[in-house]
């Protein structure tokens, strides 16, 4: 069985796929902290506290937030430098027995299933996982529901995380 579609990249796309990778690989946890240390702080502060506490919260809620930022807008820039040279063709995807085919004005990518170590997904974009951090964007709107449930047998099927 072979599946074959045509998907456009979009700005809306894009912002959502970096969004949505953001969300997941820092998560609730970390922003939260970080509101708190900057409470904190500034509540040090108002307190007239100048001492290496202060010193090492400031620090970490800069760094913290800097980090994060950083994620954000190297994602975003990584992801707008392809989607521009494919903006006017889009990509064609292909799912078959064996692989994965994507071919786009940069070329032709032919995947094995089992090189997708996980599926991130969520509502309007599907993110295939890959070693190193790596992920290709698939927005779901051209993408039938069998083409989907097939992508998700072939992904479980050698061994690859749907999440």
């Amino acid at each position: 069985m072979i599946h074959e579609f045509r998907v456009d990249y979009d700005e809306v796309i894009l912002r959502e796929a970096v969004k949505c990778y953001w969300r997941r690989l820092v998560g609730i946890a970390f922003p939260t902290v970080l509101v708190a240390m900057a409470i904190l702080l500034g509540v040090l502060l108002l307190q007239g506290e100048r001492g290496w506490l202060v010193g090492l919260l400031a620090a970490v809620v800069l760094l913290g937030t800097g980090m994060m930022s950083a994620l954000y807008v190297l994602t975003y820039r990584r992801l707008e430098q392809k989607a521009r040279a494919i903006r006017e063709s889009g990509a064609h995807w292909t799912f078959s027995m064996d692989q994965l085919v994507v071919q786009s004005a940069l070329g032709v990518t032919t995947l094995p299933w089992a090189s997708i170590q996980e599926l991130w997904r969520f509502d309007r974009v599907w993110l295939l996982m890959f070693s190193g951090g790596a992920f290709s964007t698939l927005p779901l709107a051209t993408v039938s529901s069998d083409a989907q449930s097939f992508l998700l047998d072939r992904i479980q099927s050698a061994g690859g995380r749907i999440r």
